[in-house]
């Protein structure tokens, strides 16, 4: 009986410099970041929420080779779960 080849994963992003597939880095300039802290009886504080807002447009690179990967930015958003 002849085996069936395992499905391999067509979707993923893979460095054309050095390969890398597995590992990446988003850079984005002009965030704006809004924390709220609540003050404890001992003078810490603990963040309660945490928001942020992009301004600048964001770039994404391998994380081996710091190849310049923007152009699939879209696929790596469109990819966070």
């Amino acid at each position: 009986m002849k085996q069936k080849a395992k499905p391999s994963l067509v979707n993923l992003i893979q460095c054309p410099k050095c390969g890398n597939d597995e590992k990446f880095f988003e850079v984005v300039d002009n965030i704006v970041e809004t924390n709220w802290y609540t003050q404890n009886k001992d003078g810490s504080f603990s963040l309660e929420e945490s928001s942020s807002q992009h301004l600048g447009t964001p770039r994404f690179f391998c994380a081996v080779c710091e190849e310049d990967l923007t152009i699939w930015h879209r696929r790596f958003s469109e990819m966070i779960f």
